[in-house]
């Protein structure tokens, strides 16, 4: 008798099954938190892989010739390697050498583990139920030298696509008389399904196989009537640790031809994980806002560079810098009546992908031409690959009719930066036109970039990292390790107070959500035009003659004289003379910040 299947009931039958009916399974605390959907575990993991490697892996049954009764489960237990001492499903790693297809590895790993024969590559392939795939937290404890830092990296890297068979073989099939083991593997019949080693089974297998063997409490007939597609990022030493971090399983029915369509799944698309269907029949996609239609456009491409770290990175200061611009261009409507035309050239300097530069060309209608400045070749230019269609569509009715462009400029940014500076010059009107961006750039290539910039008056933002302190003795080290501030705030301070003594720019520190990178500092320098330059250096002089007659006032109150004294030598005179009182100023208020500063640790 086949299982009916409906959408409605298949969350809530399976999981109820899966947790309760199998009491070897893992506890939830080894199973990692699950995701609703495949952007929120993505999004949590922060994880793309450059480096997938192919497995097929052989659910084997045998029915039972008792009605009432399910058969039998063949698992296999690992002999050496990885996983030595565990069960595990039979099956290996696909090689392009010895095997055309996957369903062909399939076959060769199951006469090779458990001398199982005579299966067709069309028969294995009507029995795929569908993809587990899993990363694995680099070791922290490894440390950052030599082989340790190679293999930590690498596993950091590696996925494992993992392609799931289910034979549901017939009693007494004469293809299982002879199973025997080889060095590798020794395979083990279980006749409970329930009572499965899953205590000894790699912890995916509490999640996956469970929620499969749920389908089909009835016996094995219905072996390929689901997909189950799987995700999950297992901790640091998985080997030792056994414990999943995040995961999320999308499972659908798979339709036989009375039933509309069967879904084959085997590298689905996101756009195909999310729709829905009613009776049997799929329904409209969903209508994804910019931010999921760059995410998905990665995801469908197979796009690994950016990786979703590097994806939500960008996305956050793209948004942060633009808010801040906006929110000044409003004030300036606001209180002239006028405003600029907007950015029309960005520049990334050391943007490797240019994801960055992407993300402002794609979203701010006014750019016209995005240059990434790299002396590296990055990505392989999969950016453009998945996003380069969106920009030739119309995103606002004044630059409808705009060519856009990427354009990766390999050159390092002492020439490169000042030569695409020049050239946006003379495409703009001003040079508040242009907006130049760095995200993660070392410190002196932070300095570097902001100089330049300020040297040409164009606006930039950066976010600085590495930060060291490159003073001679060290100084800063040392005050920022007695006034307890980490280094690299202060040296962000002071290199945005060194950006901001200059005149030409105002300048404001930003935050990004520090859950996305913990190097969430943005230096925004917004260049100013030549009377806001020339208005602010009077406002700069105004308040320093405020402060002088203030010091003035104070240092006569100070000291009273009496009304027979009189200044001969010109000595009050001399003292009260703004030569004077201007450093004097910086003097009285050095030592009473270095009496109060002293009172305060003493308290400590």
């Amino acid at each position: 008798m086949k299982i009916s299947i409906s959408c409605n009931s298949i969350a809530f039958t399976v999981c109820m099954m899966a947790s309760s009916g199998f009491p070897n399974r893992l506890p939830n605390s080894r199973l990692g938190q699950k995701h609703e959907t495949y952007e929120s575990f993505a999004s949590a993991i922060g994880h793309q892989s450059t480096k997938p490697k192919e497995f097929a892996f052989i659910v084997v049954t045998e029915e039972s010739d008792e009605a009432e009764k399910r058969g039998r489960l063949l698992l296999g237990r690992k002999n050496r390697g990885f996983g030595k001492g565990m069960y595990t499903c039979l099956g290996g790693k696909f090689d392009v050498k010895l095997d055309s297809s996957l369903e062909a590895s399939a076959c060769r790993e199951l006469k090779e583990e458990a001398k199982i024969g005579g299966v067709s590559i069309d028969e294995m392939k009507g029995s795929k139920v569908g993809i587990q795939r899993f990363t694995f937290a680099p070791d922290e404890d490894n440390e950052s030298t030599g082989t340790d830092e190679k293999k930590n990296e690498s596993q950091s890297q590696l996925e494992m696509v993992v392609h799931v068979y289910w034979l549901a073989f017939q009693h007494c099939d004469e293809r299982l008389n002879s199973v025997e083991g080889c060095e590798e593997i020794t395979p083990q019949w279980f006749d409970d399904w329930s009572l499965l080693p899953l205590d000894q089974m790699f912890a995916d297998d509490s999640l996956w196989m469970t929620t499969l063997l749920a389908y089909h409490e009835n016996g094995p007939s219905d072996a390929a009537a689901v997909q189950i597609n799987g995700w999950y990022h297992y901790e640091e030493k998985c080997e030792e640790t056994n414990t999943i971090q995040h995961y999320y399983m999308d499972v659908l029915p798979k339709r036989n031809q009375n039933g509309a369509v069967q879904i084959d799944r085997t590298l689905p698309k996101q756009s195909q994980v999310y729709k829905k269907q009613e009776n049997g029949k799929d329904a409209a996609p969903p209508t994804y806002n910019l931010e999921q239609q760059l995410f998905h456009a990665l995801h469908d491409n197979r796009i690994h560079s950016p990786t979703i770290k590097e994806f939500r990175e960008s996305l956050a200061f793209c948004k942060a810098v633009k808010n801040h611009f906006q929110k000044f261009e409003k004030k300036k409507l606001k209180t002239s009546g006028i405003t600029t035309a907007g950015w029309k050239v960005v520049l990334d300097v050391a943007g490797g992908h240019g994801a960055l530069a992407a993300l402002f060309l794609v979203s701010n209608p006014s750019i016209q031409r995005a240059v990434c400045i790299d002396p590296a070749k990055v990505g392989n230019n999969g950016v453009t690959k998945a996003w380069g269609h969106l920009w030739s569509s119309d995103q606002g009715d004044s630059y409808a009719n705009q060519k856009k462009e990427l354009v990766y400029r390999n050159e390092c940014l002492t020439t490169g930066l000042p030569s695409e500076i020049q050239k946006g010059l003379s495409m703009t009107e001003s040079p508040e036109q242009i907006l130049v961006v760095a995200c993660h750039a070392c410190q002196h290539l932070s300095e570097q970039i902001l100089e330049i910039s300020c040297r040409y008056g164009v606006s930039v933002a950066v976010v600085p990292c590495c930060q060291k302190d490159s003073s001679p003795g060290g100084p800063w080290k040392a005050t920022s390790k007695a006034l307890e501030i980490p280094l690299q705030i202060m040296m962000d301070v002071l290199l945005a107070g060194r950006i901001m003594g200059k005149g030409t720019h105002e300048v404001r520190m930003k935050c990004m959500n520090k859950q996305i990178t913990p190097q969430n500092r943005i230096i925004v320098a917004r260049a100013l035009p030549t009377e806001e330059q020339d208005e602010s250096l009077l406002a700069l002089q105004a308040h320093r003659s405020r402060a002088q007659a203030k010091l003035d006032i104070a240092y006569r109150r100070a000291h009273v004289l009496s009304s027979g004294y009189r200044d001969t030598n010109g000595i009050l005179s001399s003292l009260l003379s703004p030569s004077f009182l201007h450093p004097l100023g910086y003097m009285t208020a050095g030592v009473a910040i270095g009496m109060g500063a002293s009172h305060w640790m003493s308290k400590r």
